[in-house]
């Protein structure tokens, strides 16, 4: 749960400044604070470091810290390009740790194939795209960032997950919106769909 704050609400943090209108200068001011103290929250704890050397090179222990990467590329490597039918993946058979939560993508792109996880892409794409419209069209700055701000936390949340089942980024307890199982992340990610479409009366009411 630490590396995901890492990740993500910096992030988060970063943009919104920026869409508000801070100066560059003050941004990277910032950044050069907040790298140091995130090096220092890795290093104090050794299961961190050791899970992004595992990123870095999974086989070096495969059946250890590397076996969740090298298990979900696998996973989209099985399912080629049309995937093996809805439903009828093997890796989440227990063959696969968080394959419901944090791997869900690797279980989609084993039984959807790549077709089919290019399609979950762009309909990620396109909720960014619609939650971006909303907050535009939003009659007050408020209403602009609760819009701007809810969207971008789905769109980057599901794009992190993505490079994670993929192997471009360590695994850190990201959840994928609107597929992985999970109470909390449901909740939340229904209330901040409700809010960008408490927002988007705006546009309905020009």
């Amino acid at each position: 749960m630490i590396i995901q704050q890492l990740f993500i609400l910096p992030i988060l943090f970063f943009i919104i400044l920026f869409v508000s209108g801070m100066s560059l200068g003050y941004i990277f001011a910032i950044l050069l604070t907040f790298v140091p103290i995130s090096m220092l929250f890795l290093i104090f704890e050794p299961y961190r470091v050791a899970r992004i050397f595992a990123f870095l090179n999974p086989y070096d222990d495969p059946l250890g810290k590397g076996y969740q990467i090298i298990a979900s590329l696998n996973a989209l490597k099985n399912g080629g390009l049309g995937g093996k039918g809805l439903g009828m993946g093997e890796i989440k058979l227990g063959r696969l740790p968080e394959a419901n939560s944090d791997f869900i993508f690797s279980v989609l792109g084993e039984e959807l194939g790549f077709f089919g996880i290019c399609f979950a892409i762009i309909l990620f794409f396109l909720f960014f795209y619609f939650g971006f419209f909303v907050a535009i069209c939003a009659k007050t700055r408020f209403r602009f960032f609760i819009a701007f701000i809810s969207s971008l936390t789905i769109f980057l949340q599901s794009i992190m997950n993505i490079l994670i089942a993929i192997g471009l980024l360590p695994p850190t307890g990201i959840n994928l919106p609107f597929f992985s199982s999970g109470g909390s992340s449901i909740v939340v990610t229904m209330a901040l769909s409700g809010l960008i479409a408490n927002v988007s009366r705006d546009v309905e009411s020009e």
